[in-house]
């Protein structure tokens, strides 16, 4: 993982305050406040899958997904189990070609997320960004067959 320093704020890291919400929202305020209050550290797979789903600050936020995925690639955030995973894998080509050491990290949580059965698959995670996702960085990868069945 690249060094980031999980004892800090996004703010901290970022080193520009992300100011207070303009207007009134549930999402504006809870992605204020993760910015604002929590260190990196403290965040959980919903934190994670919040901030990253709104494709702020990715180059701090995806390499501790992916530790926290490589441990349970089908962890649950709020929504259902792999959503985070399914938000991670949907982040932007120009995040992944920037960060070739990233795509293959993700390629080692695809790798652990495949020994599941495909039943199990199937009927509980509704992870469709990982075809997607290989067939973009990894087209030879042999998950792909796994990743075809979902």
């Amino acid at each position: 993982m690249p060094d980031i320093d999980l004892t800090k704020t996004l703010d901290e890291l970022e080193g520009v305050p992300f100011g207070e919400p303009t207007y009134d929202s549930h999402l504006v305020k809870t992605v204020c406040y993760l910015y604002k209050h929590k260190k990196l550290s403290d965040f959980t797979a919903e934190d994670f899958r919040i901030v990253i789903g709104q494709k702020f600050s990715l180059q701090y936020l995806i390499p501790p997904a992916l530790q926290l995925l490589g441990k349970d690639p089908w962890v649950e955030g709020m929504h259902y189990q792999g959503d985070l995973l399914s938000c991670v894998l949907a982040v932007s080509d120009s995040y992944w070609i920037q960060h070739p050491e990233m795509v293959q990290q993700a390629l080692g949580v695809i790798s652990k997320a495949c020994t599941c059965p495909i039943e199990y698959l199937r009927e509980e995670c509704q992870c469709y960004n990982m075809a997607d996702f290989l067939r973009r960085h990894a087209p030879g990868s042999p998950y792909m067959e796994c990743a075809k069945e979902l």
